[in-house]
This record gives C-alpha cells, structure tokens and sequence, in this order.
C-alpha cells in the first residue's frame, strides 16, 4: 500500500516511515501541505496521514484542498491540538480517522486499517454512513 505522511515534525514523519515499512508499506513524507497535494496528484496514493497544525498551509486547508482533487482516499489526522469543534470540522471536511499525538504503532496502524475500513463501500449502510 501507498502511505502519504504530510506533517511538518520531522520526528513524526520518520517514526511513520520506520513503522510502515516494516509492515511492508510504500511511504513518502514531505513537511508541508502544498507539496503533499502535488505529491498526492502526481504520484498517487492509498492513504494520507495528515498533521493539522502546521505552518504555511495548515492541515485543515490541506483536506480541504485534497478532497476537491480525491473525494475517496481515506485520510487520517493526526494532532495534539485535540479540541471537539477541530475534530468536527476535520471529519465535515472528510477526514477519515481522528489520530491524537502521541500515538504508538498499534494505534497508528488500527487508524489506518479503520481508515481503510471506513472509506470501503461496503461498510456504507444505505443512508451512506460508516458503520462505528
């Protein structure tokens, strides 16, 4: 599977690539959400970890943005800014999983199998919502 991780900690972006390549995933990070999109747009990819506070193009922008250009690709976000009214915004927006920071291996791969999980047509009822 092909991972993008957009979040400007370089930290979080290593943690994430040593973590998915040994699950066998093909990852990419980049430190902002402008070069995510174009990323996302030339490259391709099957999921997107995305951070929401950043600087320059915030991650809320970011989905924003990505949604116009992919309006299926499971989207996991990730911050410590953990506030209700963020989260409700993020998930209007179409994020798919919410990630607080810190997260560990487990919960960082369950987030992204419950992303996966989520935007499977499948798992839509009629109303076209995700089962939870």
């Amino acid at each position: 599977m092909r991972i993008l991780v957009v979040d400007d900690e370089k930290t979080v972006r290593r943690s994430c690539e040593r973590i998915l390549a040994i699950e066998g995933h093909d990852v990419l990070s980049v430190p902002r959400g402008e070069e995510g999109l174009e990323r996302l747009v030339r490259e391709g990819f099957d999921v997107v970890l995305l951070d929401l506070m950043m600087p320059g193009m915030g991650g809320l922008e970011t989905l924003r943005l990505l949604r116009t250009m992919d309006g299926a690709i499971p989207v996991v976000v990730m911050t410590g800014y953990a506030k209700a009214e963020v989260e409700e915004e993020c998930r209007r927006l179409g994020a798919t999983v919410w990630l607080p920071k810190p997260f560990g291996p487990d919960e960082l791969l369950g987030a992204i199998a419950r992303g996966l999980e989520s935007s499977d047509p499948e798992s839509l009822d009629p109303e076209g919502r995700t089962d939870a």
